[in-house]
């Protein structure tokens, strides 16, 4: 089959949903499709020579949407489209092509996220999908989700008993995110986030962790805390470190290299991910460190908390509060061998459940 993935971002922009739309090319391609990846940026890396990036010119752009209305036209000769959703200024094209030449053709949606948003921005996405989710996901052939536990109480809830609905978790490639096997029992005092510092991702909660770590620094003063990854809010969050008292100890090392990233899971004692609100729906990150041993504290928000069995493989806390994320986090440092222990649970977990190879035969 000719098939078009359709997404918003893609590698090398660091963002979970263009890794998925990545690994989802692959897998197809490897199955023996012909596969396309259709996304406005010039800046794209196809990594199979089987899967060819096709760049789009954003007639209008903002963020991480992009009004892109060739759509309409270059999906004429594909016998099936990928949509990864949400995608602002494409999706609607992608319905458009199915209502109009693609009666005959599949359409699938891949559901990420809800839309949430804040002030204005939260306002124009309301009526986004007051007009036009329905309508994209009554179009597609089958809806794909990475968890179930997050449809039912999502935007999309209404299709949480739809058929079409298909469970694909996220997957990780567990051979090159792996404990190092040169360390055993408890590691350094140290704990990692890693993720998008961006106004698009606002809702990471970088913030919250920030005034976790300064409460938790009382109880474990040698304690360091590093924050991977760059974009237009880490001068705000590098001021908060400032005038919190804690920039001596935490760490901004920006983007790191790809083939840097395993070493920074394994060095660290545990994982944060203390996102905010329903924007973040799984945490591909939670994977990657706990296939390189490392537990993980994660908010409790549908989807999120999927990735980590709380008291077994990690902690789960709820969102946005940070005193509870501080007694977590020193509970985890003033515990090591609980904590290393937790690790190799996490490990343990992602081999059963999310290695690459598994997750790409359900694709």
């Amino acid at each position: 089959m000719r098939i078009a993935i359709v997404v918003s971002t893609y590698p090398p922009y660091k963002g979970g949903m263009g890794n998925v739309a990545r690994d989802h090319a692959e897998a197809l391609s490897s199955a023996g499709h012909h596969v396309d990846v259709l996304v406005p940026a010039l800046d794209v890396r196809c990594q199979m020579s089987d899967v060819r990036c096709r760049p789009l010119a954003a007639v209008l752009r903002y963020g991480n949407a992009a009004w892109v209305p060739q759509l309409l036209w270059k999906l004429r000769g594909y016998n099936a489209v990928e949509l990864h959703y949400p995608f602002f200024g494409g999706a609607e094209f992608v319905w458009l092509w199915k209502k109009i030449f693609g009666r005959k053709k599949r359409l699938a949606v891949v559901y990420h996220m809800d839309t949430v948003g804040r002030g204005v921005l939260g306002a124009m996405f309301k009526l986004y999908r007051a007009l036009l989710l329905k309508p994209i996901l009554n179009a597609a052939d089958r809806i794909i989700v990475t968890s179930r536990d997050y449809v039912p109480s999502s935007q999309a809830s209404s299709f949480a008993d739809d058929p079409r609905v298909r469970e694909i978790p996220l997957s990780v490639d567990a051979d090159r995110f792996r404990p190092d096997p040169g360390v055993s029992g408890p590691k350094e005092r140290l704990a990692l986030f890693v993720g998008a510092l961006d106004r698009a991702h606002y809702f990471k909660g970088v913030s919250v962790l920030l005034q976790a770590f300064s409460r938790m620094l009382a109880a474990v003063p040698d304690a360091r805390l590093g924050i991977v990854g760059d974009g237009d809010l880490r001068p705000s969050y590098e001021r908060e470190a400032i005038r919190l008292g804690v920039n001596g100890r935490v760490w901004f090392p920006g983007r790191v290299p790809d083939e840097d990233l395993p070493h920074c899971y394994r060095r660290a004692a545990f994982f944060v991910l203390p996102s905010v609100d329903r924007s973040e729906a799984f945490g591909l990150a939670t994977l990657e460190a706990a296939s390189s041993g490392t537990p993980a504290i994660v908010s409790d928000l549908p989807g999120v908390r999927t990735t980590v069995v709380h008291g077994e493989t990690g902690l789960i806390v709820p969102p946005g509060d940070v005193a509870a994320l501080s007694r977590a986090m020193t509970e985890l440092f003033l515990y090591p061998e609980k904590t290393a222990a937790m690790g190799l649970a996490a490990r343990e977990r992602v081999l059963r459940n999310y290695v690459k190879e598994k997750i790409d035969r359900l694709i």
